[in-house]
Order: structure tokens, then sequence, then C-alpha cells
């Protein structure tokens, strides 16, 4: 499926990316491997704020953050600001969502 995407979508339109890195970031920690999903994760919230898409900017640090251990000190901020920014767009189950995740994390 990334390949189709990269290869049909992405490749042609560079607004793609964010969402295209966020994908990555999410098959890179399901398949294991940490730093590479962290590296697609940090592509896609660049990505998204080159082309200025503030809603996948925030769905970047969101899915970023969701997979990192809940002792991981960059986890706080990636959920602080996405929640801000989902908050400022008005993206309100999207904000909630990010809420639920700091709450879990405090437990």
């Amino acid at each position: 499926m990334l390949k189709l995407y990269h290869g049909k979508y992405t490749r042609h339109y560079a607004i793609g990316q964010p969402i295209e890195y966020t994908y990555r970031c999410w098959y890179a920690w399901l398949a294991g491997n940490e730093s590479q999903a962290r590296s697609f994760g940090t592509l896609a919230i660049r990505a998204a704020q080159t082309y200025k898409m503030p809603y996948y900017e925030a769905a970047a640090h969101y899915h970023l953050a969701r997979f990192m251990p809940k002792s991981d000190a960059e986890r706080k901020g990636h959920l602080e600001t996405a929640r801000q920014l989902f908050d400022q767009l008005g993206a309100t189950y999207d904000a909630d969502c990010v809420r639920h995740s700091e709450q879990l994390a405090l437990e």
C-alpha cells in the first residue's frame, strides 16, 4: 500500500508527504524499528510544517507519541503540541483522543 501511495501520489504531489511519512512511521513501529519510526515521524512533522498543514502536523505528533514508551521524555511534548494544534483547529474529537493519551501516561 505504501509503495502504491508513494508511486502514484506522493512522488507526483509532494503535499502527500505528511500522510505517507505518518504511515511509514506506523509501519516501522509495528515492524519493531523504533529509530526508523522516529525518523519518519519527524519527517511527517517537518513536511506538514513545510506545506502548512496543521492538522497533519498534529496527527504526526500524536501518532509518533502514541507509539513511544510512557517513560520517553519526548512523548509529553509531542502530545502537548498535538493537543494544542487540534484545539486551535477545532478538531474536538482528535484533541480528546490526545487528552485520553495524556491521562493514560499519568497512570
